[in-house]
């Protein structure tokens, strides 16, 4: 594993862990306008002297959704390995830039590749994939490139398409032809 990234885990762990106790276990703040607002005690109990702190931190909205897109990515790689690319180390990395107020380690420069996870629900027997790209083109107007991995609901069937076959696909493309990744 790259060691910036394990430097991530370890470091948000760290500082996570007392949080993710009082938010489990007790009293831990309140949310004011889609920020964590943390004011709460505890007893550090990784430090020999077992000291009584008092965490007031308020942690973005922002933050949050990219610690749980990090989480999300990462464990999704990791449950299922099939969908695993060489890509993904950037891009958690990418995703990690933006929780930095978490680990306090230096935001990495990467590469200007972008990766989605996209999720279509359609009642058509075909996805349009020039429309996919068109709407992350909107949401990341400056990325030099996109990848993206494609889950497609239609009744009660389910596609996934990993990112290294959705590069493949263009324009209308038929669900019968999507055979291969029904699940």
């Amino acid at each position: 594993m790259d060691a910036h990234l394990q430097r991530v885990l370890i470091e948000t762990y760290t500082a996570v862990r007392p949080k993710r106790n009082a938010v489990t276990h007790g009293v831990w703040g309140e949310i004011e306008d889609g920020k964590l607002v943390f004011d709460f005690e505890y007893v550090d109990d990784l430090d020999p002297a077992k000291p009584t702190k008092h965490d007031t931190d308020v942690i973005s909205e922002a933050t949050v959704v990219a610690f749980s897109d990090f989480g999300a990515f990462l464990f999704g790689r990791l449950a299922d390995p099939s969908k695993q690319s060489p890509d993904d180390v950037a891009t958690l990395r990418r995703l990690s830039n933006g929780f930095q107020e978490l680990h306090g380690l230096t935001a990495v420069a990467v590469p200007d590749r972008q990766f989605f996870r996209v999720v279509r629900t359609t009642d058509q027997d075909s996805i349009n994939i020039e429309e996919i790209t068109e709407a992350i083109r909107k949401v990341s107007p400056t990325a030099k490139e996109i990848a993206f991995e494609l889950e497609i609901k239609c009744t009660i069937d389910k596609w996934m398409i990993p990112a290294q076959q959705t590069a493949m696909l263009k324009g209308d493309v038929l669900l019968s032809k999507l055979s291969k990744f029904k699940g």
